[in-house]
């Protein structure tokens, strides 16, 4: 989302809303999570410590199997009694490789029981069942060891993890494990091993957190091979990229669970951290440039992008917004904002608001309504910003609005919020690396797709990747785009630089380029460019996008 990527990950370790901050946590299971296994460190659990203030007991044991979880507990239990918080179970890919049959979760035999409903009581035959505890199979070892872990430990929170995906793994000429492409030796696939640990939850009513599925790792292609130790030998255990994206993955879902529940307190509310607001009278908050000695030109909105992660107030406390009034702040947004000036304003009156941008982990959660409410705020700044701009400027002329990513949502909000009186002075609005949904067309009559280089009233929108397979849903799921190159709507290719072939995909109505790898843009924490190229949108069209926005300008003066 940030025009440069240069800022480094600083989640606070007092984050006053994360229940497991501070906290203390037993780790079990198996090699992953075996702090001498050296494959991957720091491990999973260092992050988490890091970024959560947490304190670590790690049980776990390279080659175990769900029947070494007993052990595990009673070692935790003489060495800290009962001084801890919550227990997290990762275990089971060992089982699996063993070939332990599945069995099944219940005995069940014929017996009679005692029963009375509007009547005397009598006994009866039924069917009952109880927990299958044979150890000989992977459901009847997940019963043994929840039972022992909840019968010493019955007042902590414990969460189970199921077994991450799994490829080829070579320990040495006796210890060669295929993927799990293969049934293993008692004729199982993988995905009974998975889904049993899901089914335990329910049974012994516990949180699971799907690792399988949520971390994203699937080392059954290459290009995820970066995530894991060796591609040639250990493609089991991820590298220390791996198990940083499987902290990511626990920290956030690690919030919706509450770590401690045996001290009988309410958890205190804690109202959302928000800077002052902006005050849009004060210079501060504007960059302008005023560049049309002609007056032919436009009044260009500028809406910048993403610049902020989390920050810590000097209270300790998480702010999930930028502070207009931190100079720290102000600098990193006029970094992009002059930048784009140098090619918009020429021609034009140049102004971009400063406001209260959402930070980068709010995007990173890929949680819609998580998004939704953080990004309320800064809409309504953006909004509030643009009233402004339209009070105190000449309405006679016509006006672009602009921006980039986050700034981009704000383009399409604003088309909601301006009025039709408005609207009727504007040239274009440019959608630069955002989407446009369904939603957003339905409940809004002006926002009205681009079809050619000339007409005006109309949204651009575009986003550049790759290949289609990089479409990042978060914020290029988009429901219509255009060429800024050829200004086609359909598959035609435009050559840019001489070099660049960039192709509009009829599909997914993103930009598909060749010839260009934007690797001066480097990957951020696997969410941004890494496949896309997300952070190139407002510089690597800026010349189409400079003639263009003149030449839209000039066609609707001539209406």
């Amino acid at each position: 989302m940030m025009m440069a990527l240069t800022l480094t990950l600083t989640v606070s370790t007092t984050y006053a809303q994360h229940p497991w901050a501070g906290k203390r946590v037993g780790w079990f299971g198996d090699s992953i999570t075996d702090p001498r296994v050296n494959a991957g460190k720091p491990h999973y659990w260092d992050y988490l410590g890091d970024w959560l203030d947490l304190t670590s007991y790690v049980y776990a044991v390279s080659g175990r199997q769900w029947d070494d979880i007993p052990n595990q507990t009673r070692k935790l239990q003489q060495e800290h009694g009962q001084d801890i918080d919550a227990i997290v179970i990762f275990i089971g890919t060992n089982d699996y490789n063993e070939g332990i049959p599945i069995g099944q979760w219940y005995d069940e035999v014929d017996t009679t029981v005692v029963y009375a409903r509007h009547g005397p009581k009598q006994t009866v035959s039924r069917r009952m069942r109880t927990l299958s505890m044979d150890k000989n199979t992977y459901r009847g070892r997940i019963n043994n060891a929840l039972q022992t872990v909840k019968q010493t430990f019955p007042t902590k929170q414990v969460v189970l993890l199921t077994p991450i995906h799994r490829d080829y793994f070579y320990g040495g000429e006796q210890n060669i494990q295929p993927s799990e492409a293969y049934q293993n030796k008692s004729g199982i696939w993988f995905d009974p091993y998975v889904q049993s640990v899901k089914e335990a939850a329910n049974i012994w009513a516990v949180p699971v957190i799907d690792l399988n599925a949520l971390s994203g790792l699937y080392p059954a292609i290459p290009e995820h091979h970066r995530y894991y130790n060796d591609p040639q030998r250990d493609k089991l255990h991820p590298n220390a990229d791996g198990h940083r994206r499987i902290a990511l993955t626990l920290y956030y879902q690690l919030a919706t669970l509450p770590c401690q529940l045996d001290n009988g307190a309410a958890p205190a509310p804690l109202k959302e951290i928000v800077p002052e607001k902006p005050d849009y009278d004060n210079p501060l908050m504007w960059y302008r440039k005023d560049d049309d000695p002609k007056g032919k030109g436009a009044d260009i909105f500028y809406v910048v992008s993403t610049w902020e992660e989390d920050w810590k107030t000097s209270e300790g406390r998480t702010c999930h917004y930028a502070d207009v009034w931190n100079r720290q702040h102000r600098d990193h947004m006029t970094i992009e904002i002059s930048k784009a000036a140098e090619y918009m304003a020429p021609g034009n009156r140049f102004y971009a608001p400063l406001y209260r941008h959402t930070t980068m982990e709010t995007w990173i959660t890929a949680n819609d309504d998580t998004i939704r409410r953080r990004t309320s705020l800064p809409m309504n700044d953006v909004c509030q910003a643009f009233d402004h701009f339209q009070r105190q400027r000449d309405q006679r002329r016509p006006f672009v609005i602009v921006g980039f990513s986050q700034g981009g949502k704000a383009v399409v909000e604003l088309l909601k919020h301006m009025s039709d009186e408005t609207y009727r002075q504007m040239v274009a609005a440019y959608v630069m690396g955002f989407k446009v949904t369904p939603e957003d067309t339905a409940s809004c009559h002006r926002i009205r797709p681009a079809q050619r280089e000339d007409d005006t009233g109309v949204t651009i929108c575009y986003n550049t990747v790759k290949d289609t397979k990089f479409v990042n849903p978060v914020i290029a799921n988009t429901i219509f785009g255009i060429n800024p190159v050829n200004w086609r709507t359909d598959a035609t290719p435009a050559i840019l630089h001489d070099s660049i072939t960039v192709t509009l995909s009829p599909e997914y109505h993103v930009l598909v380029v060749s010839g260009y790898d934007g690797a001066e843009y480097k990957p951020y924490r696997d969410f941004l460019n890494v496949g896309d190229i997300h952070s190139c949108e407002p510089w690597l069209y800026s010349e189409s996008i400079q003639r263009n926005i003149a030449l839209r300008t000039s066609r609707f003066r001539r209406k």
